[in-house]
């Protein structure tokens, strides 16, 4: 893993960054109270409507029905251009409740999306157990399927579209082990292209 601040390799029983001094002790002090999480999608931002939920929570269903072992959250929140978006996250992801206290370290299957609506940013953070498989460039092109919405506040099109580009990429990534290991399942056999639109609800905006 690398510091949610200032990138530096870390190491998840390292209690703070050797190199800037982050902490989730700190980053609580900088971003105050905890806010009130779930698991699923927790609209701090309030940007959602009841349909655009069903949407997202579609999206994620998808993912979990090819990979029961993970699950995708959604958050939303408003922060200042000065507060960094993957400190945040890092600290939501670790002390929201979005995860369960029995998916530490390398049990933790979680994916986490951060969306920042007051800025148009977006952060991806995956747990420690699905990190050996996908690492920063894979997220960062995740998403990028995501940028022009996200750009033009269309927040539920490009969250959707990073879902399903999620699990395309888990797809690949489950395929591409399990050749290595001479294994096949259901989900390698019917890959999506994160391109595709298997939302049936298209006209919410």
């Amino acid at each position: 893993m690398h510091c949610p601040y200032c990138q530096a390799p870390a190491f998840e029983t390292t209690p703070q960054c050797p190199r800037c001094g982050f902490s989730l002790e700190r980053v609580g002090l900088f971003y105050g109270v905890m806010p009130r999480l779930s698991p699923g999608v927790s609209d701090l931002a309030g940007v959602f409507r009841p349909r655009d939920i069903r949407r997202l929570n579609d999206a994620a269903a998808r993912l979990h029905e090819a990979f029961p072992q993970i699950s995708f959250s959604v958050v939303t929140t408003t922060l200042q251009p000065e507060q960094p978006l993957t400190a945040y996250a890092f600290w939501v992801f670790n002390r929201g409740g979005i995860c369960s206290e029995l998916a530490r370290g390398g049990k933790s299957r979680d994916l986490l999306l951060t969306l920042d609506t007051s800025t148009s940013r977006a952060s991806l953070m995956v747990g420690y157990g699905l990190e050996p498989f996908i690492g920063v460039d894979l997220l960062q092109d995740i998403i990028q399927h995501g940028t022009a919405d996200f750009a033009r506040e269309r927040w539920v099109d490009g969250l959707v579209a990073v879902i399903n580009a999620a699990t395309h990429t888990l797809t690949e990534v489950a395929a591409s082990l399990q050749k290595t290991y001479g294994l096949e399942s259901d989900a390698t056999r019917h890959p999506e292209s994160p391109h595709s639109n298997p939302d049936p609800q298209p006209g919410d905006y």
